[in-house]
């Protein structure tokens, strides 16, 4: 392998939330997942946590999971 360094340029964070939006015809849960773009990439993890919990109170569907997906650029050069 040849000797690099590499950095990563956080560019974008979405807030998901998993949840239970009806029943299969096999009688399993139907999961969707809804996502929120454009979260500040400097949001605390509490913060996303919070607006997750208050939009889960105004859908009409059952929230199984809270995640956080983050984005990066990895840029990679040569090392000298």
């Amino acid at each position: 392998m040849a000797d690099l360094r590499a950095s990563a340029v956080h560019t974008s964070t979405s807030l998901e939330l998993k949840c239970i939006t009806g029943v299969k015809p096999d009688g399993k849960d139907q999961v969707n997942t809804i996502a929120f773009t454009n979260v500040k990439v400097d949001a605390t993890v509490d913060t996303i946590a919070a607006v997750g919990l208050a939009v889960e109170k105004i859908l009409k569907a059952e929230v199984i999971s809270f995640g956080k997906r983050d984005f990066s650029i990895l840029e990679v050069t040569p090392a000298v």
